[in-house]
């Protein structure tokens, strides 16, 4: 019986760490016909009689020459996808940190649950790029690893303005020993996309006054708004076209006290770079610049899983 529970536990891993995106499962039918193949031709290699042993030698090179040709285009078919998560599966992936501020709002006194600061953000960057581990490689993320890189200067650049101006409530809910709140992803099969996660926001909503497309708004001029223009400011003339940010925060019925009723909902902002430059210079209102963007959300309502809204700002 212990046998089986293990084994299917890490069933279950394998299964939460693979994206269920198009690339992965083009990948999956690749590598199964690439074996179906194999092993046809070991098949027809075992089958030859010795009376065909001189062809042996020349059905051998063939084999080896299939293999690095399937190998050569694996790794053209990676370079091209960018190697990195599409932005709809990472933000799928980051709605569970709604688990991270639950767990934080019962253990408020748990260092491992507490947010970090901007601070303590821009020292873990330099923990995150000593340290590639295999398992960030096998997740796709070699690429978002050199993107990391690249724009260190910029990310803690960014990172040390929010610490000083304390913005979107200054503080994100993440793991330091396997995490950062960055992500690099790609939207459109072409378009670099950073992602700034985990952002925790202590403030909980009404729902006897909000709806959640109103809380969701609450939360945008609030929290997302003020704080873009650190993107335009330092990551501008740069091959990044999205930015997102992603946060979490609490809605409750006002009118019943039990614990539970707090839950954490999910929402995640994304705009274009060129309308958000026009936005910090004054040439577009913030209306523009909501309507270009794509919003997600994952309410209380909503067990897994993001479904895309529209907003009006009053």
């Amino acid at each position: 019986m212990l046998k089986s529970v293990s084994i299917r536990n890490s069933v279950l891993v394998c299964l939460a760490d693979c994206p269920a995106d198009n690339h992965a499962r083009q990948l999956a039918r690749f590598l199964y016909e690439t074996l179906a193949v194999r092993q046809k031709k070991r098949t027809e290699f075992n089958n030859l009689t010795k009376k065909d042993m001189k062809n042996k030698n020349l059905f051998i090179l063939i084999i080896i020459f299939s293999t690095l040709v399937i190998d050569n285009t694996f790794s053209q078919e990676k370079s091209d996808s960018l190697y990195l998560m599409t932005v709809k599966n990472r933000l799928n992936y980051e709605q569970f940190s709604r688990t991270s501020w639950d767990l934080y709002r019962f253990n408020p006194a748990d260092e491992n649950y507490f947010p970090k600061s901007p601070k303590y953000v821009v020292q873990d960057i330099d923990r995150f790029l000593s340290n590639p581990s295999e398992e960030d490689k096998v997740k796709g993320r070699i690429n978002e690893f050199s993107l990391i890189k690249e724009y260190k200067s910029n990310l803690k650049a960014f990172f040390n303005e929010l610490d000083f101006i304390n913005d979107i409530s200054g503080s994100f809910l993440y793991n330091e020993n396997t995490e950062l709140p960055i992500n690099f992803a790609v939207y459109n099969d072409k378009s670099i996309t950073l992602i700034i996660s985990s952002v925790y926001i202590k403030h909980t909503y009404n729902t006897l006054e909000l709806s959640s497309k109103q809380r969701a708004t609450k939360v945008i001029t609030s929290y997302i708004l003020p704080s873009l223009k650190e993107f335009a400011k330092h990551f501008s003339d740069t091959k990044i076209e999205y930015f997102v940010i992603s946060c979490t925060y609490g809605s409750k019925d006002f009118s019943d006290d039990n614990t539970l009723n707090t839950k954490p909902e999910f929402l995640a902002f994304m705009v274009p770079a060129e309308p958000l430059k026009k936005y910090v210079d004054l040439e577009i209102t913030e209306e523009a610049l909501v309507n270009s963007a794509e919003i997600f959300l994952s309410d209380r309502d909503m067990v897994t899983g993001l479904k895309k809204i529209e907003i009006t700002i009053d």
